[in-house]
């Protein structure tokens, strides 16, 4: 039995709220973003991903989604995605050049392979999902908010007062 069908075989034994978790995790939600989205409390959540991880034999939270997204197809690696990432664990990197020998690259060079390239010697390899160019969306979008109706604010503060200037002069007028 081979790692790939070792895995299939793990995800298979996860429950749909864990799976329903950890296709969230794959698109790099925190766990407070999933809590959220799914109604739930962030404990439960964590509580969830933990359980997974626990199935899936992961030592954290990035390698449990690198496991579901390979089983379940979710994640397509991008040409900026690195191929192998060094496991500081191992002696001299052995396996990580390993790899880059197997599916012929280095890690300078962009990945042109498909994702499942890289499963095969998942042990030696840690996978890195990048973050959006943006960011967290929802927090720029609320400050943005913040300082219009900031400025909305303070335009009508000082249209009142101009108002009440004119209005005090036409009173105190001889």
């Amino acid at each position: 039995m081979g790692p790939d069908d070792i895995n299939r075989a793990n995800v298979a034994r996860l429950t749909e709220k864990q799976r329903e978790c950890m296709r969230l995790v794959v698109m790099r939600r925190s766990s407070k973003e999933i809590a959220r989205e799914l109604r739930i409390a962030k404990p439960t959540v964590d509580q969830r991903i933990a359980g997974a991880r626990q199935i899936l034999g992961a030592r954290n939270r990035d390698e449990a989604a690198v496991i579901f997204a390979s089983v379940t197809q979710l994640y397509d690696r991008i040409i900026y995605d690195p191929a192998c990432v060094p496991d500081s664990s191992l002696e001299e990197d052995r396996g990580c050049q390993e790899v880059q020998q197997s599916i012929g690259l280095r890690l300078e060079e962009p990945a042109t392979i498909p994702f499942s390239g890289v499963l095969e010697h998942q042990a030696t390899v840690r996978s890195y999902f990048p973050r959006s160019t943006f960011g967290d969306v929802g927090t720029e979008i609320r400050l943005l908010i913040i300082v219009g109706l900031t400025t909305g604010i303070l335009a009508i503060v000082l249209i009142g007062l101009a108002v009440a200037q004119s209005i005090s002069g036409l009173l105190t007028a001889p």
